[in-house]
């Protein structure tokens, strides 16, 4: 049986090249991640929405207002009838980020896609383990044209 892509759902008004490019880095970095036959959502809002729903649910966190990710884990029972595949998560990417720094987005899309298969940087050795495993996606999203 083949093995099935990562399917990329891309949502919010976005142009569509750049919504072409979220679809393949986001491909890329799933698939190198584990993430074959499931559905990651990358939703591209305003910051301020972005600042509402950090607040909702991370409330004691100060960190980037840019890329929030949330896996399914925590909302497995969430049904998808939109699509057959199970859900990998989703990433949420600030449009002000999109517009003013393509690169700097497509690596909060990679950042947060590490989250979602369970990369995080609460410790040291976690910091450079993300590091490293983020860098190794960016350079396999460079070597395949993409950018």
């Amino acid at each position: 049986m083949p093995r099935r892509k990562v399917q990329v759902v891309i949502e919010g008004t976005v142009a569509r090249r750049i919504r072409e490019k979220l679809r393949g880095v986001g491909e890329i970095a799933a698939e190198k991640l584990g993430g074959e036959g499931k559905v990651l959502r990358v939703i591209v809002l305003p910051r301020a929405e972005l600042r509402r729903i950090k607040g909702e649910f991370f409330p004691f966190r100060s960190s980037c207002d840019d890329v929030l990710s949330f896996g399914e884990t925590a909302r497995s029972d969430f049904p998808h009838p939109e699509c057959p595949l199970p859900p990998a998560g989703e990433v949420y990417l600030s449009k002000e980020i999109l517009a003013a720094d393509q690169e700097r987005a497509l690596r909060l899309l990679v950042h947060g896609i590490l989250h979602l298969f369970g990369y995080h940087h609460t410790e040291k050795r976690d910091i450079l383990m993300m590091r490293k495993k983020e860098q190794e996606l960016w350079d396999r999203i460079l070597s395949s044209g993409l950018m």
